[in-house]
Order: structure tokens, then C-alpha cells, then sequence
């Protein structure tokens, strides 16, 4: 990242910061939309408190954060939106278990609520929360300071 300037560093966080706010919104919207419609929780496992859950949400957000902010900086293909999304999912399970541990949950258990988590439906929730909005972030660092302009909106089109 030593060629990228100051100025593109700064939009980039911008545009960063941006992401993960929506990235959030879609990822406990989805969760909450689909444990509805499936009429489950995220985390079924009796007896635990809230903190996996928002552990999890943070981890989350550190594990998109950390593949996205370099991506966009580097102005990276759309295509490192899976990754992001990816990390987010892995994030999500690695702050569950976590969390558990931290609220005095035997450490097999905790493992387990966070595999369970892991190979059902949270995990692609997660992923398509953190592909939507890193492609986005990418989309718009890619489209540059002045953003995207229909042709006629272009001045060499004014030359005409």
C-alpha cells in the first residue's frame, strides 16, 4: 500500500466505514429475517447470554473490515467481495465461541453452538451480507472521486 496516497487511504476508510454500517444492517436484518421465516434463533443453545451473539457480530465485522479496507484500497476487483464475505462468516463463528467462553460456557459446548453455527443456515446469511456490501464499497472506489456518469454527463461530450 506504499503507493497509495494519503487522500486515497482517507477515501478509502471513508467508503470502509460506510460498508461495514451497511454490512451490519444487512447482516442482523438477514438474521433476523431468516430465523423468522424458519422460526429459529441464530444461537439455539439454552442457557447462553447475549454476548456470543454481539461478540460474534464484532468479530464479524473485524474479519470484513480486514479483507476489505486493503482491497479497497488497492482498488481490488469485485470479485474480493467473496473473500470479504467469507472472513465476516469465519469472524462470526470465531467470536461466538468466544463469547461463549468468555460467559463461562464449558469450552466443548462453546464449540459447539459456534460449529453448529458454522455449517448451518447463519453462515450463508453472513457471507451474502458481507459480499453485498464489500462489492459495493468496491464498486463505488472503483468508480473514482467524480463517481459514475452516464456519457452525455461527461464534459467531452459538452465538445460535441
Amino acid at each position: 500500500m506504499a503507493d497509495v496516497s494519503a487522500a486515497d487511504r482517507r477515501r478509502s476508510l471513508m467508503i470502509l466505514v460506510f460498508a461495514a454500517v451497511g454490512f451490519v444492517a444487512l447482516l442482523i436484518s438477514g438474521l433476523g429475517i431468516v430465523g423468522l421465516v424458519l422460526d429459529t434463533a441464530v444461537i439455539v443453545e439454552p442457557g447462553m447470554t447475549q454476548l456470543p451473539g454481539v461478540l460474534g457480530t464484532v468479530f464479524a465485522i473485524l474479519g470484513f473490515a480486514a479483507v476489505t479496507y486493503p482491497a479497497l484500497a488497492r482498488r481490488a476487483s469485485v470479485g474480493m467481495a467473496l473473500l470479504a464475505g467469507i472472513a465476516a462468516a469465519v469472524g462470526y463463528v470465531v467470536g461466538v465461541a468466544v463469547g461463549a467462553l468468555i460467559s463461562g460456557v464449558d469450552p466443548l459446548r462453546a464449540l459447539g453452538v459456534a460449529g453448529g453455527i458454522a455449517v448451518s443456515w447463519p453462515t450463508p446469511v453472513i457471507v451474502v451480507a458481507g459480499v453485498i456490501s464489500a462489492a459495493i464499497a468496491l464498486a463505488v472506489v472503483r468508480a473514482g472521486p467524480g463517481g459514475a456518469r452516464w456519457p452525455w454527463e461527461r464534459p467531452e461530450h459538452d465538445e460535441e
